[in-house]
């Protein structure tokens, strides 16, 4: 599909014919998709590796409430010793930094799509000045 064959605002989505689908048929297509692109299927596999690893950790060693970040990481430390803070930290640390470089750049592609205003990373200032007015607003003061 060329780049100017897609739509850009959610008005045109609607003109093209683009019907909403339930989340189940949407998921199944997009499995479908990946599977014919012979793409990784899983790519959060690690990430639920993890959660699972701590959990079952956490519950072996009888901790059913966890209510700070320091409680989470001191009942980690039969897993993975007394360096289970520096793991935690930095994997808290990581999500943080993941967190606050995503979500403004996704509210001002969210905002300005929703207004019909021109988008995108790949259009100059001139173009899209909506778009990166409100992106640096939101860095700027979030």
């Amino acid at each position: 599909m060329n780049s100017s064959d897609t739509s850009r605002t959610l008005g045109e989505l609607k003109v093209s014919g683009y019907r909403v689908l339930p989340v189940r048929e949407e998921m199944r297509r997009n499995l479908l998709a990946r599977l014919g692109r012979k793409e990784r299927i899983l790519p959060g596999i690690i990430g639920l590796f993890v959660v699972v690893a701590c959990a079952a950790t956490l519950h072996a060693a009888g901790i059913y409430n966890i209510s700070d970040g320091k409680a989470a990481a001191l009942a980690l430390k039969p897993l993975a010793g007394d360096g289970a803070y520096l793991l935690f930290a930095a994997g808290l640390f990581n999500a943080s930094l993941f967190a606050a470089s995503i979500l403004p750049i996704s509210t001002a592609y969210a905002v300005c799509e929703g207004l019909g205003l021109e988008s995108g990373l790949d259009k100059r200032f001139e173009e899209a000045p909506a778009f990166y007015w409100l992106y640096t607003a939101l860095i700027v003061f979030g």
